[in-house]
């Protein structure tokens, strides 16, 4: 009996191995595409839709100096910046105690020297293009507003970066 039902089990097995052809279709578990159409890779793309934008534009790279900076100027890249970068920067531009930052993703400090020492341009396309993890903002900002957050990313790094003898004249207006 022992014997008996490991034969069974091997002639279970090898009655249920189809060794010869059929014409029926091989049972598939996970067909995935195999029964899918040919389609050739598009040769001729059509034209964008109007009022659209399409990937990979030529973008207006209307420089920095053709710009008249103001305090509206500033203001504007205030507005832009709390509303794009601040959830990953924070309003200080520091990176610390953040949305990103609280769920183990840490942005990077705005307001430290490596930062200050790199130029407006390789801030510019860092906003526009994106950089590691920070996404790309060049589809909702336009080249006006990414120039007005890089200055007032300088403005930012500015007002953190007194000098000692601004610190003591400081100290001698406040007592």
């Amino acid at each position: 009996m022992k014997k008996i039902i490991p034969l069974l089990l091997i002639a279970i097995i090898m009655s249920g191995c189809r060794g010869w052809r059929s014409d029926s279709p091989p049972i598939h578990p996970n067909i995935n595409f195999d029964f899918q159409p040919k389609i050739n890779a598009q040769t001729a793309p059509i034209e964008p839709p109007p009022n659209t934008i399409p990937y990979m534009h030529e973008t207006d790279e209307t420089p920095l100096s053709s710009y008249s900076i103001d305090d509206a100027f500033i203001r504007n890249g205030q507005k832009n910046f709390n509303i794009y970068c601040a959830a990953c920067h924070t309003k200080t531009g520091n990176g610390l105690k953040s949305i990103t930052s609280q769920n183990g993703w840490l942005a990077s400090n705005l307001l430290d020297d490596t930062s200050e020492e790199k130029s407006n341009q390789y801030i510019y396309n860092a906003i526009q293009n994106g950089i590691r993890s920070m996404p790309a903002y060049g589809k909702k900002l336009n080249n006006k507003e990414t120039w007005e957050v890089v200055l007032y990313v300088r403005a930012l790094q500015a007002m953190t970066r007194t000098s000692q003898s601004e610190k003591k004249l400081l100290k001698k207006k406040g007592s």
